[in-house]
């Protein structure tokens, strides 16, 4: 008689092998899309802050008002050093932030790490949205206290740059001061940004300020509708007269504001001056 045997074969491996490969193949897939979309810059948005309960009227008989764009805290020199930055920065009350960096993990936006230096407050404005988190944008730096602020986004085309206005005003025991901080693109959406801009400034009631990075110097044919505008006046300009230099792009105008000084500071904190200027509370 034949014996019939039968046995269970060994297990085998095989299959986990086949599918170890699909495994990574996945996870790599995975990081690769969240990695692209991460990469993306996307606008931030508007964001509307409502003024605190009490608010307290500036006092000073006049206000110090300097805009800075600190190249990420990076100098002239390429060499990144935020301290130094915040050096150029003493002794003002009020401080418009151009290419300002948020942060990825720990430490703080750069406009907060500036003013826990400084020992004033800080807002931080993203324009772009990118590897998760506010990533690039405009900021100020404060003494008074603001009565309300709005993140207000530019218009713009497909490309790097995205841009924004913060709007803010602070109350004096006379006419509350508006104020608007921006820095406009350099591309091709530069004269609809320039103009937007001016048409903002131009509604508010006086007294008001607009600062920042306008990219445009001043014979620039783009930017003379907001030089030349009654009432506007771009305090620097006449201050320093035929030491202006042609090629500035940082500006502070202002309408109903009487200036008392300002001029620029040229460092090696940034590749940008610091325009600054005093100016009279009404």
């Amino acid at each position: 008689m034949n014996q019939i045997t039968s046995s269970i074969p060994p297990h085998s491996s095989a299959p986990q092998r086949r599918r170890l490969p699909r495994i990574v193949a996945i996870v790599t897939i995975l990081f690769a899309v969240l990695a692209l979309i991460g990469s993306l810059r996307m606008p931030t948005g508007r964001l509307d802050v409502l003024p605190a309960a009490t608010v307290q009227p500036f006092s000073g008989h006049s206000i110090r008002v300097a805009t800075y764009n600190i190249h990420s805290g990076v100098g002239a020199d390429d060499r990144f050093d935020l301290a130094r930055t915040a050096a150029d920065l003493k002794d003002f009350d009020l401080i418009g932030l151009n290419e300002v960096r948020g942060a990825f993990s720990t430490g703080g936006d750069q406009a907060s790490q500036l003013a826990a230096i400084l020992g004033d407050r800080a807002v931080f404005a993203p324009s772009e949205y990118r590897w998760f988190h506010g990533h690039f944008g405009n900021g100020l730096l404060h003494r008074p206290d603001l009565d309300g602020l709005h993140r207000i986004p530019l218009a713009g085309s497909a490309g790097r740059g995205k841009r924004n206005v913060i709007e803010t005003r602070i109350l004096t025991p006379g006419k509350p001061i508006n104020v608007l901080v921006t820095h406009i693109d350099r591309g091709t959406d530069r004269a609809a940004q320039l103009q937007t801009v001016r048409q903002m400034f131009l509604a508010l009631p006086e007294p008001a300020i607009l600062m920042g990075d306008m990219n445009s110097e001043r014979t620039d044919a783009l930017i003379a509708p907001l030089r030349t505008s009654s009432g506007v006046t771009d305090g620097i300009a006449g201050i320093l007269g035929d030491k202006d230099p042609a090629d500035r792009i940082d500006y502070i105008f202002t309408r109903g504001l009487k200036w008392q000084g300002g001029g620029l500071r040229n460092t090696k904190a940034s590749d940008h001056p610091m325009a600054w200027a005093e100016l009279e509370v009404p």
